[in-house]
């Protein structure tokens, strides 16, 4: 992603700090290089810097089990949410599509 001018904070989110047990195994919080802090509400309990997270969970069910907490907390905070297998995507800002293209591909 970084190779597409993204900029990506975050990692793997060890089992003794992951909280409730929806919390994803990992998580990526990213943005266009240009795009500043979100100001919105955090979600999983974190303050977001960019346009995008992506949870990654350790298996379909716990994304599954995850999803109607995440989304209660987009909802909130006007982003859009999408699931792919492990993997949940919640879009702070309207992505362009040069974006959502590399986030999916790499996803």
């Amino acid at each position: 992603m970084a190779a597409h001018r993204l900029r990506v904070f975050g990692g793997l989110a060890f089992p003794a700090g992951r909280g409730a047990g929806y919390a994803p195994a990992g998580e990526l919080d990213l943005s266009p290089r240009d795009i500043g802090s979100s100001g919105r509400p955090p979600i999983h309990g974190l303050s977001l810097l960019g346009a995008a997270l992506i949870a990654f969970y350790s298996g379909v069910q716990d994304a599954e089990i995850s999803a109607p907490h995440v989304i209660k907390n987009v909802k909130r905070g006007g982003g859009q949410f999408e699931r792919a297998g492990t993997q949940s995507i919640v879009w702070l800002t309207a992505p362009p599509h040069s974006v959502r293209d590399v986030v999916e591909a790499c996803i």
